[in-house]
This record gives C-alpha cells, structure tokens and sequence, in this order.
C-alpha cells in the first residue's frame, strides 16, 4: 500500500507580541531545501534568509513603525512555498539616553500610542512631558532630568490605555578633589589665614 505525503511548511515567532525596533526571531521548516525565502508583513519586507538541506531557517527581523494590531507575517519560498503565523504589534517607547546627570536632555518616542490622545511622561512620578500622537499613532518629546539622586529612576509613559514603563540611570560619579589656592603652598602665613579652594564642576 503506498500513500501521498507532503510536508507543510511552518514559520514560528519569537517572541509573538513586540514594539517598533523590537529584534523577533523568525523560524521555518517545511520548506524546500536551500533556496531564498523572504519574510513579509502587511507587503513589507522584514528579512531574507536561506534554508538549510532540511529546507529550515531561523533569522531575525526588527519590528517596523506600524499601527497597534494583530498581523499575518508571511513566509515565502523561490518556489512557491508559503508560511504564516501571527505577530501583534503593541505600543512601543524608546529613550535616549538612558544614563546622564541632572538637566540631561531626554528624547522620549513612542508609537503604538492612541491618535489624538495625550500622552503624559512622569519621572520619579513627577510629570515632566505630555505628547499627542499623530494619526500613525507616534509621537517624540524632550525633557530635562530634574534634580534627583544616584541610582535608577522610573520613568512611566502613558495614554491612559497604554503604559510603558522605563529606566532611567542618574550617573554616581564624585567630583573632582578641589585644590587649595589660599594660602599658597611654602609660604609662611602671619596674623589671620584665609583658606581657599579652587572650583570645580560636577555635571549633576
């Protein structure tokens, strides 16, 4: 007795839920051995690979700017083979930098964010920015750090629906040793001494 068999191809994500500039890992078996297969989402390209002699791949693909929403990404091969699995795309916030001093200038961009609504930035739960997403749902703000301690500092961005939390690290750095300029060295004070110490400067 003899009976048809035939291998589906499979894509897999990794992790299946992700923000703009996300790294996904993107891994497929199935298909036909060592041919191209380029990985798509909604018509955009994401990344091309190779398949191996067991006609598998595994790569990785950065999330683009695209609205909040579940999508199909779509793997296909130079011979028609295709593939697909689900990948959501949610809000997303990037910070730069994320380490300085007191009046470090932050530049905060989101996107996944809800059109229209403002978006409020707080530090330490102090609000420092708000922000209103354009129709794609992005915005960019800047803020100043304000006066804090060492150490990490919580930063929380929300819509209202969406919240996005993030880290911000104040630099532990000491100042530098100030030097005595008053009295100068070697020299032998008489009556009243004033003492005096060069400035220094510490960016926090």
């Amino acid at each position: 007795t003899a009976a048809d068999f035939k291998v589906a191809p499979l894509a897999a994500v990794d992790p299946a839920l992700g923000a703009m500039g996300d790294r996904v890992t993107i891994s497929g078996t199935g298909f036909k051995d060592r041919v191209y297969v380029t990985i798509s989402l909604d018509d955009i390209e994401l990344a091309k690979d190779k398949t191996d002699k067991l006609g598998s791949f595994e790569t990785i693909f950065n999330v683009p700017v695209m609205k909040p929403e579940a999508y199909e990404i779509e793997v296909e091969d130079d011979v028609g083979n295709i593939a697909k699995a689900e990948f959501i795309i949610g809000a997303g916030v990037s910070l730069s930098p994320i380490t300085g001093n007191v009046g470090t200038p932050i530049i905060v961009n989101g996107t996944g964010f809800t059109a229209g609504k403002a978006v409020t930035v707080t530090y330490d739960n102090q609000e420092v920015a708000t922000a209103v997403p354009n129709g794609n749902g992005t915005f960019s703000v800047i803020f100043n750090v304000p006066a804090s301690i060492r150490g990490n500092h919580p930063i929380t961005i929300t819509d209202g629906i969406n919240i996005i939390k993030r880290t911000f690290t104040m630099e532990s750095e000491a100042p530098p040793v100030a030097k005595l300029s008053l009295p100068e060295e070697a020299v032998e004070a008489e009556g009243e001494v004033y003492f005096d110490w060069e400035d220094v400067e510490d960016p926090s």
